[in-house]
């Protein structure tokens, strides 16, 4: 079976369905799972791990990661029982922590932040939260203006300019990348949903049948529907087919849709 060449898997945007209080802003990167505290559940998702921690007792061994000089913001979920929910920070040399809850990450380490809620009746719940403070990446040197690429995080190399093909027919897709690859461009853009994969796939083939590029010197761009995302894998091999490639360079979400667009997303990773 054709396999999706693990060059990028691009997830355009994730949206965060969190209850009990929700973490957010992109610099937070968290892992799925419910962690409960008493009356407070604290539900995180997303790509990398959190600790979240509750007094003495360690809920899940996880972190959150958070670049220097970026911002946290702890949204509380919307609850009629609940009456005020207070932040305040444990470290203020590397932390900062305002009334609404927008945390500030000010110097490399590790701190805690601590969250009150207290409801219209009963006892107040208290939890903590430990964030990891890392130095921010420099990534003022990922573009190399002289070859008009960018370097994405796996290292790979993406031309800044190329060829889209949204509303054009199979036909007119063809004759357009072939004629673009032969000006010179290298990223071609297409999709499912504009279905016109199979004309970029025959555009290309006659590029490269003709000796004027090779397929490792172009950037193929596509993104699944997401009516495929319940099948991602399925989906993906349904463009491979019809582009007649052997992988993809970049393969997109086109839209977020939160009931299985994480599904999806780990079907591109495991291709």
């Amino acid at each position: 079976m054709k396999r999706l060449k693990k060059t990028a898997a691009l997830l355009l945007s994730m949206i965060l369905l969190l209850s009990g209080i929700n973490i957010g802003r992109t610099e937070v990167q968290a892992a799925g799972g419910n962690h409960t505290s008493g009356k407070l559940v604290i539900k995180l998702s997303g790509a990398n791990k959190v600790k979240i921690l509750s007094g003495k007792k360690n809920i899940a061994k996880k972190t959150i990661r958070v670049a220097k000089g970026s911002e946290v913001s702890f949204f509380p979920a919307k609850d009629k029982k609940v009456k005020s929910v207070t932040y305040r920070s444990m470290d203020k040399k590397y932390v900062t922590v305002s009334k609404k809850g927008k945390v500030t990450a000010k110097k490399t380490g590790t701190a805690k932040v601590n969250i009150t809620i207290k409801k219209k009746k009963g006892k107040a719940v208290s939890t903590w939260v430990k964030i990891k403070i890392v130095k921010a990446e420099d990534r003022s040197h990922a573009f190399d203006l002289k070859k008009g690429t960018v370097r994405l995080n796996n290292g790979k190399q993406m031309p800044v300019l190329g060829i889209g093909t949204f509303t054009l027919s199979n036909k007119e897709a063809e004759n357009s990348v072939y004629w673009a690859l032969r000006d010179g461009y290298r990223l071609i853009d297409t999709a499912r949903i504009y279905g016109n994969e199979t004309g970029v796939g025959r555009g290309i083939q006659r590029a490269i049948d003709e000796g004027i590029v090779k397929r490792k010197d172009i950037f193929v761009t596509t993104k699944m529907w997401t009516d495929d995302y319940d099948n991602g894998a399925s989906a993906i091999n349904g463009s491979l087919k019809r582009l007649g490639l052997d992988y993809i360079d970049l393969m997109i979400l086109h839209h977020s849709q939160p009931e299985n667009d994480v599904k999806a997303y780990k079907a591109m990773e495991r291709q």
